[in-house]
This record gives C-alpha cells, structure tokens and sequence, in this order.
C-alpha cells in the first residue's frame, strides 16, 4: 500500500512538473511575441519618420520626445487632438528600395479602376468582399482607434500611389488596424475637380490589405480624409 501511495505521489509530482514547464514554454512564447510586436512597432515608428508620416498615441516617454522633434521642424498641434499636423512645406523624398511586394503593389494598381457602385457612395464607404456588411459602421464609430495618419496635400500621382502603399504595408506589418489618410477636398484642383482624393479612393479599393474604409468625420477632414481598416496580420 505504502509502495503505491509513492508511486502515486510520484505521478503527481511528474504531472506538475511537466504542467510547470509547458507554462514556462508559454511564457517564453508570449514574451517573444511581444518582443517581435515590439521590434514591428520600432520599425514601423523609424520608417514612418524617414518619409514624414505622422504618428499619433504613444506612451508618454515617446509623446514628450516625438513633440521636442516636431517642435524643432516647426510642425504645428492639431486642435483638441493627439495628431500633429505635417509641415507646410513638403521634405523631400528619398528613394525608397522597392521589395517585390511594394513593386507588384504598386503597379497593379489602376487609376482608372472602379470597383464601387454606380454612384457616388463609393467615394465614401467601402467593404471589401468577403468582410463583414457592419464594417463601416463600426468603422465610423471610432471601434478601431487611428493608429497612424498619412497627409496626402501637395503630393503629385505617382508620390501619392508610392507614399500611401507603403504607408498601407507599414502600418500592417506594425499590427496596426487602422489609419487616417488626407487627401484634401481639391478646392483648388481646377476644372479637373479633386484628382487625388478620387485616385486614393481607387486605390485603396484594389489593396488586398484593406478591409474597408468610410469617410472621416468633419473634425478629422470630413471629405477630404478616410478612416481606413486594414486586415490583420497573421
């Protein structure tokens, strides 16, 4: 009796003992995972930076060092919000090396392709085939908040398409689901009428990585800006 209450005692211990190390085997995943999210976000943080998108909620050590460098490029506060505007005057681009994602992207995009319905709500709202018909209502509620903000004035074509696909490619690679884009209203566009804010719209509608998007509320642009959510990254 004595000689099975031990080897009972003994199960116990080996089935702890081996409760206890697939915790810790667990325990390293989630940290490694944090880790890498972590490593995605610097990345995507650094990149933005180099080609002037403006980043919006961070930690308060990354707010107060993020406000000295747009204080010192002399980037104004956008009223009653964590966004900062872009300066005035557009920095020059760098030449960006292009992966074959961002190329095969990028050119497979059509200025002239119209995926949305036959009048104008496609210009407003969009949801990519196969999501969920409440995606733009949630969207519009504000369910996903802004992650990253992409301000499009002054852009020509081909700066916008390459600007706004890897802004897209960024921002999914940093676990970001959603993003503001301006693109100002063309009030002063022409007889042409506003060029780009028809061309992103076109765009985002051709992007695999986008699940929907909807026209901002007036207070983020109204129409001249999107909200735009992008699909997860596995």
């Amino acid at each position: 009796m004595r000689a099975k209450g031990f080897e009972a005692l003994k199960g116990i211990k080996t089935k702890l003992s081996e409760e206890s190390i697939i915790r810790e085997k667990e325990a390293a995943a989630r940290l490694q995972r944090r880790e890498r999210e972590d490593d995605d976000r610097a990345l995507f943080a650094a990149e933005m930076k180099r080609i002037g998108v403006t980043p919006t909620e961070r930690d308060a050590s990354e707010i107060d060092l993020f406000e000295k460098e747009m204080q010192r490029l002399g980037v104004t506060k956008l009223e009653n919000k964590n966004v900062r505007a872009m300066p005035t005057k557009k920095p020059p681009r760098p030449k960006v090396q292009q992966t074959p994602l961002k190329l095969r992207a990028e050119v497979g995009l059509s200025d002239s392709y119209d995926g949305a319905s036959a009048d104008d709500w496609g210009d407003r709202e969009y949801i990519a085939v196969g999501c969920g018909i409440d995606l733009a209502q949630k969207l519009s509620r504000g369910l996903w908040p802004v992650g990253a903000h992409l301000d499009l004035h002054g852009y020509r074509t081909e700066e916008a398409r390459r600007a706004l696909v890897d802004f897209i490619l960024q921002a999914r690679e940093a676990h970001i689901r959603c993003v503001r884009i301006v693109t100002g209203k063309g009030i002063n566009s022409g007889e042409e009428g506003p060029v780009l804010k028809g061309l992103v719209r076109r765009w985002l509608r051709q992007m695999r990585e986008v699940q929907a998007f909807v026209q901002a509320p007036i207070e983020e642009g109204g129409s001249g800006a999107l909200r735009v959510l992008i699909a997860k990254k596995f």
